[in-house]
């Protein structure tokens, strides 16, 4: 005969046990729904085992549920950040665990205090207002946002243009949080009796909540919607507008490798161009450097006599026989090269090189040199300009006097040599107006890098340039540096992890090409919507998003990131330019289609007509509306509870400290 003790042990056993695979059930629906499995529909079931048992378990029970999903859930997801560091994918998790407590805390602690039947839209609305805060603060991280497993269903993400990616997530939690709600009130029957009965406004709210057709209709309607809009010809073409004509480069260079680098990565550039260009290999402009050679005289570019031999046969087959070769009948208006695809201080060298040519500055020199030789030729002859991802170093200078023993030579920072060179000074120049005094001098005391973009016109020189706006913390800049340098060891490891320190860039440049404005998102920056909204607003009629994913060797991670592009594009009804070096590269057009759409981890090009759009949409002039409706709701809810607790409770404390004392 089983005692009362061990009945009990059994049964709490057997509750954690069905709560675990409750949980398992949904990491694996919810994973299924992403790419790339991209299983979209599951998504709306996904949620509803741990929806449950947030709902019905206990408090410690049903958090601990929640952290097993965001572990298990998460680490499959990101598994592909492990190879930048061993720490970066632990210490992403642990940031998650933490912030997932507190909509859950929220949630146990207001639900049902009014009627359980508002229990569903609370949940919803706690995890959306979750995924607007993961975009806030340094980490800014928007990975695995439920919106984004939806990317594929076209019809159902068109309402982005109003609400913003966020009120795609809000049905998706809704969703699954109502069906949650439902199955759990099977067991409840009395209870429903005795609450959702007891006025006629609870009668009302069960009717109107707890039927199924509710959340039939409300999907229904944004199916409607996003068919109507997908129908409706969105690209406005007046006779006199001109189509705006892009080639799109795919290297395919793997970054990770340190040997013969430049070589590797610069012919790779400079073979797919000319294909795209149907310029044959035996009318070849010109070769990268095999080895770089630092007394090298540069050469001149139109000759072929004294260009060097290939390092390497070129693998590219005729354009004609290439798959991924898109025939093209115009010269294009711009020719894009992905992130990072010049891999040296373009513009800086430049400054250095050309005053002096018979000086090479630093190893990759002869290396900035070819690449200019090559993007000036083919500027003369094909008049097209380029956009390259690359880095810029800005000097940062100060304003001293002559005597200043600061001025001297020794004091002088050291030029960097490469993107490589992790440790640069990024103090702040002092008030050039101190120029207009002649006893004052300029000089330079570090340097600021950036991530940058650059625009090279017909001479081969940058126009214009641009940087990266959101730095991926731990990876491209350390987070409150200040408090790292105290511990030592942290700061090292971190630096073992190739981790960069660039400046973030702190305007939102619109670039002019052909009179037609466009801005560059560097890419992270495209995982976040009001960075893209800015651009918008600004006046760029179309985006361009050259990335690096390649470093992942994950087509799943890809695709992921792709999805961010996709959801910019329907947001604020603009043509992207996406452009990675081993993928995902295509033109989206305004609906989200994808166009021309190259083949990942393989060299190829990509040309692209389009019209720059100059339609503004809700979400592009409005923002966040929807989450800051979202936030009154949930006042809504915490409010009167925290009034009746708090604060009506101490108007008879007032009353009484003002009322005159009674005389015995």
């Amino acid at each position: 005969m089983n005692s009362p003790a061990s009945a009990t042990f059994k049964k709490n056993l057997l509750s954690w046990v069905k709560s675990i695979l409750l949980t398992l059930l949904s990491v694996v629906l919810l994973t299924l729904s992403f790419p790339n499995f991209n299983g979209f529909y599951l998504a709306f079931i996904a949620l509803v085992p741990l929806f449950i048992i947030i709902e019905r378990k206990s408090f410690l029970q049903a958090l601990f549920c929640l952290e097993l999903f965001v572990v298990l859930f998460y680490g499959y997801l990101m598994w592909w950040v492990d190879i930048f560091h061993p720490l970066a994918l632990p210490g992403l998790i642990f940031y998650l665990c933490l912030i997932y407590v507190v909509p859950f805390a929220i949630y146990r602690a207001i639900r049902g205090r009014y009627t359980h039947v508002y229990d569903p839209l609370l949940l919803a609305i706690l995890f959306t207002l979750l995924e607007y805060a993961r975009g806030l603060g340094f980490p800014r991280f928007q990975y695995g946002a439920i919106a984004y497993s939806q990317y594929s269903f076209l019809p159902f993400i068109q309402i982005s243009e109003i609400t913003g990616f966020l009120g795609v997530s809000f049905l998706l939690y809704l969703t699954n949080s109502f069906i949650a709600h439902l199955l759990s009130q099977l067991e409840r029957l009395e209870l429903k009796a005795k609450v959702h009965f007891k006025s006629l406004l609870g009668a009302f709210s069960y009717i109107f909540f707890n039927r199924i057709w509710i959340i039939i209709i409300i999907l229904s309607l944004n199916l409607i919607y996003g068919f109507t809009r997908l129908n409706q010809i969105r690209q406005s073409t007046p006779q006199e507008q001109k189509p705006f004509n892009a080639t799109l480069i795919q290297p395919w260079f793997d970054y990770n490798i340190t040997e013969n680098r430049l070589p590797i990565l610069t012919q790779k550039l400079f073979k797919i161009t000319e294909a795209s260009l149907h310029i044959s290999n035996e009318t070849s402009i010109s070769d990268p450097l095999s080895t770089p050679d630092n007394n090298l005289t540069p050469t001149d570019p139109t000759t072929s006599e004294n260009t060097p031999p290939p390092p390497q046969k070129n693998n590219l087959p005729p354009p004609d026989d290439n798959p991924n070769h898109k025939s093209q009948k115009n010269i294009p208006d711009l020719i894009v090269w992905p992130e990072s695809a010049i891999d040296v201080y373009y513009k800086y060298e430049l400054d250095n090189i050309i005053p002096n040519k018979e000086t090479l500055s630093s190893p990759t020199a002869a290396y900035t040199k070819a690449i200019y030789d090559f993007l000036r030729t083919l500027g003369a002859q094909y008049n097209t300009t380029f956009l390259a991802g690359g880095f810029s170093l800005e000097p940062i200078t100060k304003i001293v006097t002559k005597s200043t023993p600061s001025s001297s030579p020794e004091d002088e920072p050291a030029t960097p040599t490469s993107p490589d060179q992790n440790d640069l000074e990024t103090t702040a120049p002092d008030d050039v107006s101190k120029l207009k005094n002649p006893e004052l001098e300029t000089i330079t005391i570090g340097y600021e890098k950036y991530n940058a973009a650059l625009l090279i016109d017909t001479n081969g020189l940058v126009s214009d340039w641009s940087g990266k706006v959101h730095l991926v913390p731990f990876a491209e800049y350390f987070p409150y540096t200040h408090i790292l340098e105290k511990f030592p060891f942290l700061h090292q490891v971190l630096k073992e992890a190739r981790a960069s320190q660039f400046t973030p860039y702190n305007q939102y440049k619109v670039f002019d090409h052909n009179n037609v404005p466009f801005s560059v998102l560097i890419c992270y920056d495209d995982t976040f919507s009001d960075l893209s909204r800015t651009f918008t607003i600004a006046g760029a009629q179309f985006l361009i998003v050259i990335t690096n994913d390649a470093w992942s060797y994950s087509e799943r991670s890809q695709n992921i990131h792709y999805a961010f592009s996709l959801f910019r594009a329907i947001e604020n009804r603009r043509p992207i330019l996406r452009v990675g070096n081993a993928g995902v590269t295509a033109l989206i057009d305004p609906q989200g289609r994808a166009h021309h759409s190259l083949p990942m981890f393989e060299e190829g090009f990509a040309s692209v007509s389009f019209y720059p759009q100059s339609n503004v949409t809700f979400f592009t002039s409005f923002g966040d509306w929807f989450i800051f409706l979202l936030a009154f709701v949930l006042i809504l809810f915490v409010a009167p509870f925290t009034i009746s607790r708090y604060f009506i409770g101490l108007l008879p404390r007032i009353i009484k400290l003002f009322s005159p004392k009674k005389q015995r």
